[in-house]
């Protein structure tokens, strides 16, 4: 796989794992404190974004750290939008 395709995969995942927390997780916290089911599985989706957050591509990060530098909230654009799959652009 290529690089790209490669990242893409992982922040779908990462993705995939904020929206699994913050699902978990929920607004009731004391429903979410009594349960330690639902903090082992929130703690899980966080190592999963972890995970994948550890082996994107050093131009990925680069690209984030240069947006985070200039005072962009959002990381700079990939060179094209081909390299992500159809499930990341809807």
């Amino acid at each position: 796989m290529t690089e790209g395709k490669d990242d893409a995969i992982r922040i779908g995942h990462m993705l995939d794992a904020c929206r699994d927390a913050l699902e978990l997780a929920g607004s009731d916290r004391d429903a979410f404190m009594a349960s330690k089911l639902m903090q082992y599985a929130t703690v899980r989706a966080l190592q999963i974004l972890g995970d994948a957050a550890k082996v994107v591509s050093p131009d990925l990060k680069h690209r984030f750290e240069q947006g985070k530098r200039s005072g962009g909230s959002e990381p700079a654009p990939p060179p094209s939008a081909d390299a992500y799959p159809v499930v990341l652009r809807g």
